[in-house]
């Protein structure tokens, strides 16, 4: 579950980061603030001419145009993968997610490079020698579950997100 909040809480400010973005360019646009805006992420050109008119209201059509791009019927991944991510989310469902991890075991008694591994340092009962000082080291991969890894796809998300928020930035000097 931890993880699953985590992924929601960061997929939740990378979308709302796109959203500042249009309330500010709606407010630089048109002189006033706008209730109501949002960034759009679509699956087609009729949709977003249909949201244009509320969430992108102020916005002059220059900067929607910019923002038409980065739509996915455009061939914008990130901001489909973005959507399909944080939607689940808005409606209390977690993303689904499913990976594995392995766990190995290691003692002083039994492992030469014991002092080389990095772990934290436990005491356990080995069943020849005692209490023993062992160390014990996770691996593992999370993936959504379509296959992708969950780590590297939130790390382009935010990568694009942070690319677009500057390249708008001149707008407002």
């Amino acid at each position: 579950m931890r993880i699953g909040i985590l992924v929601g809480e960061i997929c939740y400010n990378l979308r709302s980061a796109l959203d500042y973005l249009i309330f500010a360019l709606a407010r630089l646009d048109s002189g006033i603030p706008q209730d109501g805006t949002q960034f759009p992420i679509v699956d087609t050109k009729k949709d977003f001419d249909q949201r244009t008119k509320g969430w992108l209201k102020g916005v002059n059509p220059t900067h929607v145009a910019a923002i038409e791009q980065l739509q996915p019927y455009m061939g914008c991944n990130w901001t489909k993968t973005l959507r399909d991510l944080s939607n689940p989310d808005k409606h209390r469902n977690f993303v689904g997610m499913g990976g594995n991890f392995t766990a190995s075991g290691y003692s002083r008694v039994e492992d030469s490079n014991f002092d080389a591994i990095q772990a934290p340092i436990r005491r356990a009962i080995h069943p020849i020698h005692g209490e023993v000082d062992v160390k014990v080291h996770f691996t593992g991969k999370i993936q959504f579950s379509d296959g992708t890894p969950v780590i590297e796809t939130l790390e382009i998300v935010k990568l694009q997100v942070a690319e677009t928020l500057e390249a708008f930035k001149l707008e407002f000097k």
